[in-house]
């Protein structure tokens, strides 16, 4: 049988409305009811005409979508950014167009900028990663207000609402890399060293906190000797490395918490022949994959990337041209964790 709207109705006993309805996530049909017809469609491989929906309503037509990324030059963006061009792509059959803006370092005053420079050529919504920043917030909060949706990616914020967030849970990450941490030292009193990212990166402090969390719950017995904030760029990052191969007190680990690795690297590199740290990192970048296999870095816990962009970049689609809200408040990505042999 074709798998059509009214295919699904007769074998649910219900009308078409009832099944556009419940499809679309719209209001009107008891929960049961929606489980089944979402069930008959699933079976059926039902696919729905969303550019026939989309074009025969002309206010979809000039829909644009602003995406505004900080990057300090990290190659983790790369992939976020591929699954964003991906979602563009998919979504512009149904006139939907989307702006990718990169700003190459954390600035309260580059991103507002772009926010209302976006606003002002009258984007319909909002995908960007917000700094740590009282005013990004508050300009959020009165876009939000004005029925101007916002999605934060990668980082989220504290007091504004938006329509989601897409990303990894920090918190989560935080907690992960401190128990890696711990399966790697096996009770051992190892000394560790923290390079971790900005303080202008807002998903930096719950990382944080996570990784404390787990290291307070459960009483870890390495010590930690140094944390080091950087801007997340490379020659900060390599500076930091430098630093602390350098220090009287030797560490037997770092844990790399944010952008740069690169510069962690290079001066592991320089420092070849020598007694080096293990190095805990994350992400699945090509800098990270040749250190794993240079076997420079141990283990890295990656973030699924380019399923970030993707799903924020198409929640956001949906739900201006369908008027679909996301499912979830927060809409987390898969952590994993990956060794040489995965590679």
């Amino acid at each position: 049988m074709q798998s059509t709207i009214k295919s699904i109705a007769q074998m649910a006993g219900v009308s078409r409305g009832t099944v556009d309805r419940a499809l679309n996530g719209r209001p009107g049909v008891k929960k049961e009811v929606a489980d089944e017809i979402i069930r008959i469609a699933t079976e059926l491989g039902y696919k729905p005409n969303l550019a026939g929906k989309v074009l025969a309503n002309k206010q979809y037509r000039q829909l644009e979508i602003g995406v505004i990324l900080v990057t300090e030059n990290n190659p983790f963006f790369n992939d976020v950014i591929y699954g964003i061009k991906k979602a563009i792509q998919e979504f512009e059959e149904f006139g939907i167009v989307g702006r990718i803006h990169i700003l190459e370092k954390y600035s309260e005053e580059d991103e507002l900028n772009t926010i209302n420079s976006l606003i002002e050529e009258g984007v319909s919504g909002l995908v960007l990663k917000p700094i740590v920043s009282d005013k990004i917030e508050k300009r959020i909060q009165e876009l939000t207000e004005a029925d101007i949706p916002v999605i934060t990616l990668n980082s989220d914020v504290d007091n504004a609402e938006r329509l989601s967030y897409v990303g990894c849970d920090l918190r989560k990450s935080g907690r992960v890399m401190a128990e890696l941490l711990s399966m790697f030292t096996l009770g051992k009193k190892n000394s560790v060293s923290m390079i971790i990212g900005s303080e202008m990166n807002a998903g930096m402090k719950e990382r944080m906190e996570g990784f404390q969390e787990f290291v307070s719950e459960n009483d870890a017995a390495f010590n930690i000797v140094r944390e080091e904030w950087t801007n997340e760029g490379a020659e900060m990052v390599y500076e930091k490395t430098i630093g602390i191969l350098a220090a009287p007190e030797r560490s037997d680990y770092i844990c790399v918490m944010g952008g740069g690795i690169a510069g962690c690297l290079k001066a592991l590199r320089q420092s070849s022949g020598r007694d080096l740290p293990t190095v805990l990192t994350y992400d699945l970048t090509d800098e990270v994959k040749t250190g794993m296999q240079d076997g420079l870095i141990a283990a890295t816990i990656t973030q699924d990337p380019e399923q970030q962009g993707y799903n924020a970049y198409q929640i956001m689609a949906r739900h201006l041209a369908f008027g679909q809200r996301p499912s979830a408040d927060v809409n987390y990505t898969n952590l994993a964790v990956a060794l040489r042999s995965c590679l």
